[in-house]
């Protein structure tokens, strides 16, 4: 008998806690929505007349409504539909976790609801709810309302390493800064999820935090007041190609200026070779001027298509005709000097019209053509001539990376070091980085520079580079 009475009494204790601690439903806002007619979904009560539709926002799955409900009640898209008969004056919502709510239309400033018309109850979200549908929705979370309390929560859930409170994380900050280019917040939560060697979360990104995770990546290309190396810089450029092609997969355009200036900086994709194309193409067709410089670039480098040079220089062609800017006459004589593209008189005339107006990349090409003979007579103090223009010689900025190269070989050739080192300065290419070593070589005979020699021709063998594959097996 004792045992009995504890039983209920527990039992009570338990309903008891039940009923005092369930927490009450709120309504945060009730209102008809205007031109929200029913055409589409009309629905009629059992004495044939329009029932009014009652559209209940909230992330809680498994209310239930009663009181002049018409029929089945569907819940989607955290929407619940309850028709409800003409001139119904309130409603009574019931959920397991709540006291039951009677909502009643007159407190709202609507004495009844009229068939045929659409009304918005809102009703205010627990947190737990919350925090449920955050995880549940991962990236997708523009426009949801999180109050601080829930963001408390999931920021130390991330904090402890749960990667699905860091994915809510990441873009929380960004929906609340509303600043893509600058958020670090959001950044940084993504880091943290790149810190568990798994990048595929990266995918799940909606387009705004894949550019800026593009964008942080080019902030890399510059460590204090230095430029990183040329290799460095490509493969960061490679990088934020990448996400920067994803941002626009997803819908975020403001990524795709961005996409076909820093993709021919690029050593190219890893994947999406067909997107990054398809995308080029049909923002050329628009007549975006980066675009078609890109699809040059694409055709010219071998990048996504095979090297194709008389398709490269007609998109070079096109940009030049609508914008004939440095850059557009650059790409071109690019073109037209390469040994591979089938040139004729008119090119030839065109590069020497370029160089006659002091196009340094007219001057190399020029210069080249005089160097090998080729659709020019070979003259060597004409190609040196030409090569200084580009590249002059008290000059240590702005000067024509190959065309001093050029020079540096011709002197070195002539076992000038120190003049053929002075034309190597502020030049970090592959070419160069060889000549400076092999001039090192042979000027300065002590072993801590051979050493040093070494490092850099084995650095640059490991990348292909004949000539340092050459001059090991040679010298060392």
């Amino acid at each position: 008998m004792k045992q009995k009475k504890e039983v209920i009494l527990i039992t009570f204790i338990l309903l008891f806690t039940r009923v005092t601690f369930a927490q009450d439903i709120e309504v945060k806002e009730f209102e008809p929505l205007e031109n929200a007619q029913m055409a589409v979904r009309m629905r009629n009560d059992n004495n044939g007349n329009s029932c009014a539709l009652l559209k209940v926002q909230s992330l809680k799955e498994g209310l239930e409504f009663e009181g002049w409900v018409v029929g089945d009640v569907e819940y989607k898209d955290d929407v619940y539909m309850v028709f409800i008969a003409n001139g119904a004056k309130h409603i009574k919502i019931k959920h397991t976790d709540y006291q039951t709510k009677d909502v009643v239309f007159g407190d709202y400033g609507i004495s009844s609801l009229i068939g045929g018309q659409t009304y918005s109850l809102h009703l205010v979200d627990d947190t737990k709810d919350i925090i449920n549908k955050v995880y549940q929705l991962g990236w997708n979370l523009d426009g949801m309302e999180v109050p601080n309390n829930a963001r408390t929560f999931l920021k130390m859930a991330a904090t402890r390493g749960d990667v699905k409170a860091q994915i809510a994380m990441a873009q929380l900050a960004t929906v609340k800064n509303g600043d893509s280019g600058k958020n670090e917040s959001g950044y940084y939560w993504i880091e943290k999820l790149l810190s568990k060697g798994d990048s595929t979360c990266l995918d799940k990104m909606p387009g705004e935090l894949m550019y800026i995770y593009a964008c942080r990546q080019k902030s890399k290309i510059w460590r204090g007041s230095s430029r990183v190396n040329r290799d460095e810089e490509k493969d960061i450029y490679s990088i934020a190609s990448l996400y920067e092609l994803k941002a626009c997969a997803k819908g975020y355009k403001r990524a795709g200026d961005d996409l076909f200036i820093d993709f021919p900086q690029s050593n190219g994709l890893s994947e999406g070779c067909d997107l990054m194309y398809n995308i080029c193409l049909d923002s050329a067709a628009t007549g975006n001027l980066k675009a078609m410089r890109c699809l040059g670039v694409i055709y010219e480098m071998g990048m996504c298509k095979s090297q194709n040079l008389s398709i490269a220089a007609d998109w070079y062609n096109k940009v030049y005709e609508i914008a004939p800017t440095n850059q557009s006459k650059t790409d071109l004589v690019r073109i037209y000097g390469n040994r591979l593209y089938p040139i004729d008189q008119t090119k030839i005339d065109f590069i020497k019209q370029q160089a006659a107006e002091g196009l340094p990349e007219a001057l190399f090409q020029l210069g080249y053509m005089y160097e090998e003979g080729r659709n020019v007579p070979k003259d060597i103090n004409m190609a040196m001539d030409y090569y200084l223009k580009a590249s002059p010689e008290n000059s240590y900025t702005g000067r024509h990376p190959k065309a001093a190269c050029r020079l540096a070989e011709i002197y070195y050739n002539r076992k000038e070091y120190k003049k053929a080192s002075k034309f190597l300065t502020g030049i970090d290419d592959d070419d160069a980085l060889y000549l400076k070593a092999i001039i090192d070589y042979y000027q300065y005979d002590y072993t801590d520079n051979r050493i040093k020699v070494f490092n850099t021709l084995n650095y640059l063998s490991k990348k292909g580079y004949q000539k340092a594959i050459d001059f090991i097996k040679d010298n060392y």
